[in-house]
């Protein structure tokens, strides 16, 4: 997970005021509220980046209960991926201009490796959205693991109603990850294992 700006600069304060063994602890609830039967493998306290003003945290979990098998199909959701702005912008409509006080960057990648004998079969497609608001949803193959990669940048701004949907759009396609799903396929005598993710 990459920030930079004000969640940077969050990061950068909550250095100062928690213990190391304070960032573990938020990390089991976090993994325990959204990850079914996830379990933190290893965690670290964000990285503060002074020159590019970015704060970078990794956590690594492993999760057998998110893989949902169907015989020789497996289905992995995305709907352990979180971040407060999966909550922004659900008005269809809007009246009054839209303002953003400051710059914010967020990408969130997580590696989905799943047991030995599964392939993949179907992954969610890439997709953008451009102007004042820019989002990006990709999913790559990476050695034996596949990369799932939501980014969203807001340009800090006044903006009036007839923009809004440009914006909400925007959003929307950063949220939409959180609906999208991998789909494996099981080989003929492979593990009847479940699949595992890391993020």
């Amino acid at each position: 997970m990459t920030s930079e700006r004000y969640d940077a600069q969050v990061a950068r304060q909550r250095l100062r005021e928690r213990k190391p063994e304070d960032w573990e602890k938020k990390a089991r609830e976090t993994v325990e509220a959204h990850v079914a039967q996830g379990k933190l493998l290893s965690q670290s306290p964000p990285e503060f980046d002074e020159t590019a003003w970015q704060a970078r945290r990794r956590l690594e979990i492993d999760a057998p209960g998110v893989g949902v098998r169907d015989g020789s199909s497996m289905v992995v959701p995305l709907s352990f991926l979180k971040h407060h702005l999966d909550d922004a912008l659900t008005s269809k409509s809007r009246k009054t201009p839209l303002y953003f006080s400051f710059p914010y960057h967020w990408v969130e990648v997580a590696t989905v490796r799943a047991p030995p004998g599964w392939h993949v079969q179907q992954t969610p497609k890439t997709a953008s959205a451009k102007g004042p608001v820019e989002a990006e949803v990709q999913v790559r193959q990476v050695g034996d693991a596949l990369e799932v990669r939501r980014e969203i940048r807001v340009t800090a701004g006044r903006y009036p109603p007839s923009e809004y949907a440009r914006i909400r759009a925007a959003f929307a396609l950063f949220q939409s990850a959180r609906t999208k799903a991998i789909t494996y396929v099981r080989a003929p005598g492979a593990p009847r294992d479940e699949a595992s993710a890391a993020r």
